[in-house]
């Protein structure tokens, strides 16, 4: 954890806690190649999205909640709408909630 303009921020570091990622409002740890990041200092409005193992966004952010990878898929919420992708952003499944 860093802190970029007083804000504190979430990045990848090397095994010498050199910086190697931008920075993000949370992350999760990789799984199945993909990590879950939350863009940074959007306040209330910060989306999910993913990044590949070169911290590039692989799948934009617009989540509300997702979760990590497992067997290839990764839950998601986007307002009243849940479900699951695949690791190239696909929708396999959706519902509306409640």
């Amino acid at each position: 954890k860093v802190n970029y303009n007083d804000k504190p921020a979430w990045v990848f570091s090397d095994v010498h806690f050199r910086e190697q990622s931008q920075p993000f409002d949370s992350l999760f740890q990789f799984s199945e190649g993909l990590a879950a990041v939350r863009e940074f200092d959007k306040g209330n409005n910060s989306k999910w999205g993913f990044v590949n193992k070169d911290y590039e966004i692989v799948i934009p952010y617009k989540y509300n909640e997702v979760s990590s990878f497992n067997k290839g898929l990764a839950y998601f919420r986007i307002a009243d709408i849940e479900g699951y992708i695949n690791k190239k952003g696909d929708i396999i499944w959706k519902r509306k909630i409640d």
